[in-house]
C-alpha cells in the first residue's frame, strides 16, 4: 500500500519519468501507533533532488489492510540544499512544502527518518525516571573505564593463558553487565555503551576509555538535574579526577523510582550557556583552522567584520543577561583569562567539559531523536 501510494504521488508530479517505487531501496517498521515506510532513491547530484522519502501511516489500531486503507496517511521527502544541508518537505494539496532542515548530506538513512520522528511525535523530554536510570548507567560506565588499566596490565600479562583472559573479560565487563541487568537496566544502555561493556579488556582503545572517563561531567550534569548537586561548577573546572559516588544510598531501583528534576526552565537556561560556551568552543576551533569568515553586509554595518568582533559581541551580550560575569579582553573569561589565550592543555580540558554539559542538557530538553542517548545533537 505505502508503495502504491508513494508511486501515485510521483505520478501526479513527475508523470511517466517517475522511478516507480518498486525499484527503490525500501524498509518498514513500527513505533508506537504508526507504520512508517522509508524509500532510499538514487544517489543524488545537483541541488533540489531527492535523497529519500518517508511514508507515515497512522495511527492505528492494527496492519490488517482495510483497516490502513481508512488511515490518514503523511509523505515526507528528504531533499539536497546547497553544500552538505538538506531540507525536509512535507506533502499537502499544495504540494510539497519546506517543514524544516534536514541531517547532514551523507548521513545514513536512520537519520532521516529520526527527524520524522519527531516531526510527527514531537520533542519529548525524558522523566525523571529516565534520567536517574541513565546516572546509574553512567556511574556502571565510569568505574569499568577506571578499572580498566590495571585490568590490561593483568591481562598483558606473560604466561597469561587464552582461557584466563576470556575469563577476565567475563569477570570484569560482565560484572557490570550483570549488575545492570539484575537492576533490571540492561536494555536502557545505549548501543555504544553495549559495544564498551562487552569489548573485551585487551582490545579497549584509550580512546574508548577516555570518552567513557569523560561522560562522568555528563553524569555531574545529571545529577545536578535530579537535585542531587546544588550547582554544577564553573566552566573552567571540570569534575575532580577522584570517583566520586552520585548516585544516594545503595538501592538503586528507590532512587529511580523516587527521583525528580528541576523545573523545566532551570534545566533549559542551563542548556543556553552550554551551547554558548560551546559555540565559543567552535570559533575558536574555526579559527585555528583557518576558516575565512565572510560577513554579510549588515554585519558589517553593525561593525561587526572579524570573528574577533562577533565574539566581542557575543561576550558583551552574555554579561548583560548575567551569563558571564566579566569579560576579559573583550571576551569568555576562563581560568583568570581570556578564552583565545588558553594553551592547548587548557582548552582541550575546557571544552570536553562544555562538549559534555551541551550533550547531556540537550538530551535532558528533549533534542535527542526518541531521546536516544547516543544521537543526542550538540549543534551551536
Amino acid at each position: 500500500m505505502m508503495r502504491a501510494g508513494w508511486t501515485a504521488i510521483g505520478k501526479e508530479h513527475f508523470g511517466a519519468a517517475a522511478i516507480p517505487a518498486t525499484d527503490l531501496e525500501a524498509w518498514v517498521f513500527k513505533h508506537e501507533s504508526r507504520i512508517f515506510g522509508l524509500f532510499q532513491f538514487p544517489p543524488t547530484v545537483t541541488t533540489g533532488e531527492s535523497i529519500a522519502a518517508v511514508v507515515v501511516t497512522g495511527p492505528v489500531a492494527s496492519s490488517a489492510p482495510e483497516q490502513l486503507s481508512q488511515t490518514p496517511v503523511r509523505y515526507f521527502i528528504l531533499e539536497r540544499a546547497s553544500g552538505t544541508s538538506t531540507t525536509v518537505l512535507e506533502y499537502s494539496a499544495a504540494g510539497f512544502t519546506a517543514v524544516r532542515s534536514g541531517p547532514m548530506l551523507g548521513s545514513g538513512p536512520s537519520a532521516f527518518s529520526d527527524v520524522v520522528m519527531e516531526i510527527v511525535f514531537g520533542k519529548k523530554r525524558p522523566t525523571a525516571q529516565e534520567a536517574a536510570r541513565r546516572l546509574v548507567i553512567l556511574e556502571n560506565l565510569s568505574l569499568y573505564a577506571e578499572a580498566t588499566p590495571l585490568l590490561r596490565q593483568l591481562h598483558d600479562r606473560g604466561g597469561l593463558p587464552p582461557e584466563a583472559k576470556a575469563d577476565m573479560h567475563k569477570i570484569a565487563g560482565g560484572l557490570f553487565s550483570d549488575a545492570l541487568q539484575k537492576r533490571q537496566l540492561w536494555e536502557y544502555v545505549s548501543p555504544a555503551e553495549r559495544e564498551f561493556l562487552e569489548c573485551p579488556v585487551g582490545k579497549l582503545t584509550e580512546q574508548q576509555v577516555l570518552n567513557v572517563l569523560w561522560r562522568r561531567e555528563a553524569a555531574r550534569v545529571l545529577a545536578w538535574a535530579l537535585g542531587i548537586l546544588s550547582e554544577l561548577t564553573p566552566y573552567d573546572k571540570a569534575l575532580p579526577r577522584e570517583n566520586k559516588k552520585l548516585v544516594p544510598g545503595d538501592d538503586a531501583m528507590n532512587f529511580i523510582a523516587s527521583a525528580r528534576l528541576r523545573e523545566e526552565k532551570e534545566i533549559d537556561s542551563a542548556r543556553d550557556l552550554a551551547e554558548l560556551w560551546h559555540w565559543r568552543s567552535r570559533t575558536r576551533q574555526l579559527m585555528e583552522e583557518g576558516h575565512p569568515f565572510q560577513p554579510s553586509e549588515a554585519m558589517k554595518k553593525a561593525g561587526l567584520n572579524t570573528m574577533q568582533d562577533i565574539i566581542r559581541a557575543s561576550a558583551q551580550l552574555a554579561v548583560q543577561r548575567g551569563d558571564l560575569p566579566m569579560c576579559i579582553a573583550d571576551d569568555y573569561p576562563v581560568r583568570g583569562k581570556a578564552y583565545r589565550d588558553l594553551d592547548a592543555d587548557e582548552w582541550s580540558e575546557v571544552r570536553s567539559v562544555t562538549v559534555e554539559r551541551h550533550f547531556t542538557l540537550n538530551w535532558l530538553c528533549g533534542y535527542a531523536p526518541l531521546n536516544g542517548w547516543d544521537d543526542t545533537p550538540t549543534d551551536t
